[in-house]
């Protein structure tokens, strides 16, 4: 069975998705740490099962790829596959209009993990 959902953009909320891609500049490596304004877009990409039903993650999560923007350095970085993000302190949460999931932190933070990324305030 696939899954998909598609929605109807306004032509302005299009618009932002291009300026979003056009304005950060793909990092190579991942950060460390963010000083600023963090917000990482979560991307479904997989199921954690693959065709022999071997288990690739957590058994209730989709395999991901995060995008993570540093909004002050306007870089981005693109993760491999995660299937968990546990935020270890405050963020918020909402769908931007490309329908990832995107999750805002304020005031810095750093990350852990390894098939789960942990971010962890500084």
């Amino acid at each position: 069975m696939i899954v998909k959902q598609e929605i109807d953009l306004h032509e302005d909320s299009l618009l932002d998705i291009e300026f979003l891609k056009a304005n950060y500049t793909e990092a190579s490596e991942m950060p460390k740490q963010i000083e600023g304004r963090c917000i990482i877009h979560m991307y479904p990409i997989s199921d954690t099962r693959d065709g022999s039903k071997s288990l690739a993650g957590y058994h209730d999560s989709i395999n991901c790829r995060y995008n993570i923007y540093d909004c002050d350095l306007c870089t981005v970085y693109k993760t491999n596959l995660k299937d968990r993000l546990s935020p270890k302190m405050p963020c918020r949460i909402s769908i931007y209009k490309d329908l990832s999931t995107m999750v805002i932190i304020d005031g810095g933070c750093k990350f852990g993990g390894g098939q789960e990324m942990e971010v962890f305030p500084l």
